[in-house]
This record gives C-alpha cells, structure tokens and sequence, in this order.
C-alpha cells in the first residue's frame, strides 16, 4: 500500500509508468495515465469525508498492477476501485490478488460491495450495460470479473477533445450571463458551487451500482480544489448565472501543469433552468478559456455515463469523439 512515507514519490512515479503502459496498450498513448505528482497529492492530502488510497502489487519481475481505493465515510455507498494490470501480467494469475486487496479496502469501512473501474481491451465481442445502453469488450480480465462474482453494473465513455478544434463561445439565452474564474472557487461562490456538484452526483445515471449523491459543503469544495492545486491541476471554472443572479449552471475544467492534458470535471444546469442551452454555453466558453490562457492543451478528457445521452449528444455536436469504455463492476465482498 503507497503510504505518506519517505518512498512515497517513487513508488507514485512507478504507478505513472505502469498506467501509462496500460495507456498506451488501451489508446495508443499516455493521456489516460496517472501522473506522480497526483498520486502523491490524494495520498498525502485526504478530503473528508473521502479515504482513498493506493495499491501497488509487484514481484521479483517488476510491477504487475496497480489499484486506486476510495470510499466515502458518510455517504453509505459502495467502495470504489480502479484496477490498472499491466499488459505483460497474466490476469488470471494476477487478478485474484488483485480483487482480494479490493475486498479487504471495503470490509475494513464496513461495505458490503465495491464498484471496480476498467479500463478493457477493444475486441470484437462486447458486452451490454445492464441498463441497455454502452458496451465494453468481452476480453479476459471481464469474464475472470464473472467467474469472481461480479456484475457489469454501468459502462461509461471516455471522450476527448482538441481545444484548437473546437468551435467558438455560444452565448447564453436572453437575460442568463456567464461568469468565470481562474484558480480555486472565491469563498463568496463555494456554497453555490456546491449545490451545483451535488447536482451533478444526483442527476448523473447510476446503473447498477448503488451509488449514494454525495454532500458538498463549502468547506469541501476550498479542501477538494485545494488538493486539485497539489495535484498541479489548474482550475478554470464558468458558470451560468440566471435573471435574478442565482446559479443556474456550472462547468469547471481542469488543466494538467505541465502537460498538453486537461480534465472536464462537472457539468450541470439546475432544473429550473434547463432547455436554455446553458449546458452548451458552459462547456463552448470553457473550452475556449482553456485554448486562450494554455494554450499549450491539445486534448480534453472526459468521463460521462454511455447512458447519459442528453449530454453525451452536446459532447458529439460539439466535437467531443469517445476514446474508449470503462466497465463498472459491482463485486460483492462477502
């Protein structure tokens, strides 16, 4: 397990060599990858109510895989897990040990299932979403899930966008605005900006996971960008502000310093406020921000649900094109 400790930096910078391996076996280069330096910055600088940890599983022949752990303490939802075996590595081999690290990170905060993230291999035969929409392919590592006891649960797309390609701002509907910042959220905003991640979590299609909505208190927005700022991530945030000057919409984007990567992160419009085209209003000036202040970015990465379709089809008119699919797995610990 990575710890705080005086070897935490190396073994981070081994976990960004294993998972830029897988990367590059998934995609064809590293852009999936986890950086060193946000390693280090979730292991060292923990959001409560949020754990998370890491796993790195090696033998005399090197580093076979590696884990991301996190649960949330107050929530009641599943434990969560993103496995990365290496190419080489044998699954069959491997991944019992694998889901055995997985199973103790969830008994010991007391979760009867944990929800594990992959990343599969695209081949011909595939395997449906339970909720009939977004397949992944049926390789090895997803029938040994099976032979283990776990469910496909949920299928999400990666998609990815070059800002250079992208088209220009669209302007908010008549009498809505838009305002942006650059940097952690103002403490005038926070709550706000809470309501809206919390949006986001309720209206996002869960699957078969069991996923509780998570609480955003404006002590937990400053303590999440705080970590994202030690993590070397570099926020930009728009939102959409309605004719009385409530919130009405949020997107925030966050650029990796020092690489040519950026993360979308949330994208929501309150109820009240929907069939406005604010959610294109929001990412178009987003995306536009990043390609005028770094311009150094020549892809952004996102991660929505294969079922959330109204997003989904503002990410296709807009030129986002999918990369790959993850499955969610849903494994009971037993």
């Amino acid at each position: 397990m990575l710890g705080p400790g005086e070897y935490l930096l190396r073994q981070a910078e081994r976990v960004e060599q294993l998972t830029a391996t897988v990367s590059h076996n998934r995609v064809g280069n590293a852009k999936l990858a986890w950086l060193g330096r946000e390693i280090v910055a979730a292991v060292r600088y923990q959001v409560p109510p949020i754990v998370k940890d890491w796993a790195l599983l090696s033998d005399e022949g090197g580093d076979l895989a590696a884990v991301e752990l996190e649960v949330n303490l107050v929530s009641g939802g599943p434990a969560e897990a993103e496995i990365w075996l290496h190419p080489d590595a044998d699954p069959a081999l491997v991944l019992p040990f694998v889901l055995e690290i997985c199973r103790d990170f969830a008994r010991e905060y007391r979760r009867n299932n944990v929800i594990l993230w992959y990343l599969h291999a695209d081949v011909s035969e595939q395997l449906t979403s339970p909720t009939g929409i977004g397949s992944i392919g049926r390789d090895v590592v997803a029938d040994l899930l099976v032979s283990a006891g776990a469910q496909l649960a949920h299928v999400y797309r990666i998609s990815e966008i070059d800002p250079w390609s992208a088209g220009e701002p669209e302007p908010p509907a008549d009498g809505y605005r838009l305002a942006h910042w650059f940097g952690p959220t103002p403490a005038r905003w926070r709550a706000q900006v809470g309501t809206m991640h919390e949006i986001t979590m309720a209206d996002a299609p869960i699957g078969e996971t069991g996923y509780i909505a998570e609480k955003f208190s404006a002590d937990r927005v400053a303590a999440d960008e705080a970590s994202a700022v030690e993590a070397g991530r570099l926020l930009v945030t728009v939102l959409a502000l309605a004719p009385d000057g409530a919130i009405a919409g949020l997107t925030q984007i966050a650029v990796q310093d020092g690489t040519t990567v950026a993360y979308q992160w949330d994208t929501s419009v309150a109820s009240g406020h929907r069939g406005h085209g604010l959610g294109r209003s929001l990412k178009t000036l987003a995306t536009a921000l990043v390609r005028e202040r770094y311009g150094n970015v020549r892809r952004i990465i996102t991660h929505n649900a294969a079922d959330n379709v109204h997003m989904l089809r503002i990410n296709t008119e807009l030129g986002w094109r999918p990369l790959a699919h993850k499955g969610l797995w849903s494994l009971p610990v037993g």
